[in-house]
C-alpha cells in the first residue's frame, strides 16, 4: 500500500468511462481536427461497447443519453449500453477490454489500480473523460429517535449496501475508520437502498446508512410514510475519513434536498468518473469528449444528475484524464 491515505485498498469507485467514438469537429485555431478516411472506415464498422450498472439504476440511466449523443458523429457504427452490476464490475471490463468505456467511481479506480480488496490483482489501463455526479453519504434515522450524532449509532441495527457492492464495501470502510465496525451494531443487514428503507419503514431498522445521490427517490418515498432526520457528521468525523481514504472527499447534501430538510447536511461523497479505455486513440477520446461538453444542456435535461458533472482539466483530482480528454481541455481553456 502506498504511503499516506489509504487508496481506496479497498474498492471501487470513480469514474465512468464512455468510450466510444468521435468525429469531427473544429479546434479553437480554426483548423478541424478530422479522423483520416482508413480510420473512419474502421470505426463505422465497430460497435463500442459501454459498461453501465442496473438497467434502472442511475448509471443506466446516465450511459445511456451519452451514447445517443456518441451515435450521431457519422463513422460512429453503434454504442451498444451494457447493464453490469457497477462500478467495480465496470473498471474490470474496461480493464480487460470487454468494455471500451463506462462509469465507475473513485473508490473503484484507486482499488482496482492499486489491486487491493475487493480485487485480487491489478486492473488498470483506463482514465477519465469526466466527473460524475457524486453518491453522498446518507445516515438517515426516525425523527423520534434517541440517535442525535454519528458516535450514538453504536448497538443500533443498521441497514447498508447489498452484500460485495461498492457501496457496500465504501460504507463499511467509513464506518470503520470512525471505530464503527459492524460487531459494534445489534444487526447489519447488507440488502441496498430500497429494501433498507423498506425494512426502516417497517420498524425492522433503526439506521439506513447509503451512498447516494441527493434527492434519491427512495429516501423521498420512505419519507412519505415516516418522519425522519439525516445525521451530519463532525468536521473531525470528516476530517479523520478524508485523511484516511483517497476516494472520500468532504461534501454537503443540499438544503432543500428532502421536503422538510431545511439545512445543509455536512458529510462525504465517492465522486464517480466516465471512465475510458487507454487503449482508445487520442481522436477519438478528443470528440467524446467534444460533443458530451457542447451538449451537457441537453444531458442535463435528460437526467438530473448531469447538474453534478463537471469538466476540465482539473475535474478529476488526483485521477488522470486521458490524452484525448486532456486535449480538449486544454484548447478550449477549460480548468
Amino acid at each position: 500500500m502506498r504511503k499516506g491515505k489509504k487508496r481506496i485498498s479497498r474498492q471501487l469507485c470513480v469514474l465512468l468511462a464512455a468510450a466510444v467514438l468521435a468525429g469531427l469537429c473544429g479546434c479553437s485555431n480554426g483548423e478541424a481536427k478530422v479522423v483520416s478516411e482508413e480510420n473512419r472506415t474502421d470505426l463505422a464498422a465497430r460497435t463500442y461497447q459501454i459498461a453501465s450498472g442496473s438497467s434502472t439504476g442511475a448509471y443506466y440511466l446516465q450511459i445511456t443519453p451519452i451514447a445517443a449523443l456518441w451515435e450521431q458523429y457519422d463513422f460512429v457504427g453503434k454504442c451498444a449500453v451494457q447493464a453490469t452490476s457497477g462500478a467495480l464490475e465496470n473498471s474490470v471490463m474496461i480493464s480487460t477490454g470487454v468494455a471500451d468505456a463506462g462509469l465507475i467511481d473513485s473508490f473503484a479506480f484507486y482499488a482496482a489500480t492499486d489491486g487491493t480488496e475487493p480485487y485480487k490483482e491489478k486492473y488498470d489501463g483506463f482514465s477519465a473523460i469526466a466527473a460524475g455526479a457524486p453518491s453522498l453519504a446518507t445516515v438517515v434515522v426516525r425523527a423520534n429517535s434517541d440517535i442525535h450524532s454519528i458516535s450514538d449509532l453504536e448497538g443500533h441495527s443498521i441497514a447498508v449496501g447489498l452484500a460485495g457492492s461498492g457501496a457496500e464495501f465504501e460504507e463499511r470502510f467509513i464506518l470503520e475508520t470512525l471505530g464503527l465496525s459492524y460487531d459494534k451494531f445489534s444487526k447489519v443487514d447488507m440488502i441496498g437502498i430500497g429494501p433498507g428503507f423498506t425494512s426502516f419503514q417497517d420498524g425492522k431498522t433503526d439506521v439506513v446508512i447509503a451512498l447516494m445521490g441527493a434527492g434519491n427517490s427512495s429516501l423521498t418515498e420512505a419519507m412519505t410514510n415516516v418522519d425522519v432526520r439525516l445525521l451530519p457528521f463532525s468536521k473531525d468525523e470528516i476530517k479523520k475519513i478524508t485523511d484516511t481514504y483517497e476516494f472520500a472527499v468532504p461534501d454537503v447534501i443540499p438544503a432543500g434536498a428532502y421536503d422538510g430538510i431545511e439545512e445543509e447536511i455536512q458529510t462525504v461523497s465517492v465522486p464517480s468518473i466516465l471512465a475510458v479505455s487507454d487503449d482508445l486513440s487520442e481522436d477519438e477520446v478528443y470528440y467524446m469528449t467534444k460533443k458530451m461538453y457542447e451538449n451537457v444542456d441537453a444531458l442535463k435535461a435528460a437526467n438530473k444528475n448531469f447538474n453534478k458533472w463537471t469538466f476540465g482539466t482539473e475535474c478529476t483530482g488526483s485521477i488522470p484524464l486521458h490524452p484525448g480528454a486532456k486535449a480538449y481541455y486544454e484548447e478550449m481553456g477549460i480548468n
